[in-house]
């Protein structure tokens, strides 16, 4: 299972990296992707990996690439999205290789993830509210499919966070959180 994700998550990095160098076009990227996030969702269902967490994140993708029919002017958020996976290759890397969690694979992971995860939510929240204040249409599709991200976001991160060994803080740096 590691290996198969390992490889999807690479495809799509490989995917995004030929997005953001214009040799794809958006809509060919949102396909590929969506590609990626069925044959994923099989693959996890098929090896018993699929939860409910899932599900939410895959329905919420697949509900993002069909607004794309009725919104192609907002594609390239879904798109934009994907580049999660930079950081999720990292971890399969580490994982695969048997490296131990608080290792360089590992803090680069942390770094990357955190950097993926602030930008997507950003940038999901700034289009949503300009969608809104505006009354763009997208507002009806927008928020509501990049809300429930943003919390599998929060919670996939405290998880996360959670397994690894991170840095301990002196007393004074613990007392200014």
């Amino acid at each position: 299972f590691d290996r198969l994700m390992l490889t999807c998550h690479l495809a799509s990095t490989a995917s995004l990296t030929l997005y953001f160098m214009r040799f794809v076009p958006t809509h060919v990227a949102v396909h590929f992707e969506t590609f990626l996030l069925l044959f994923k969702w099989a693959a996890e269902v098929f090896t018993h990996e699929f939860t409910s967490d899932l599900c939410v994140h895959h329905l919420c993708m697949l509900g993002a690439a069909l607004a794309c029919c009725y919104f192609p002017q907002h594609a390239f958020l879904v798109v934009y999205v994907q580049v999660i996976h930079l950081p999720l290759a990292l971890n399969y890397s580490r994982r695969l290789s048997h490296k131990r969690r608080g290792g360089f694979v590992d803090r680069v992971f942390v770094f990357v993830w955190f950097l993926a995860v602030t930008a997507r939510n950003m940038m999901l929240l700034q289009h949503s509210w300009r969608a809104i204040s505006s009354g763009d249409a997208v507002r009806w599709v927008l928020p509501p499919l990049a809300l429930p991200l943003a919390a599998l976001d929060v919670m996939w991160t405290q998880e996360s966070m959670a397994r690894r060994q991170l840095p301990r803080l002196s007393a004074p740096a613990a007392s200014l959180i």
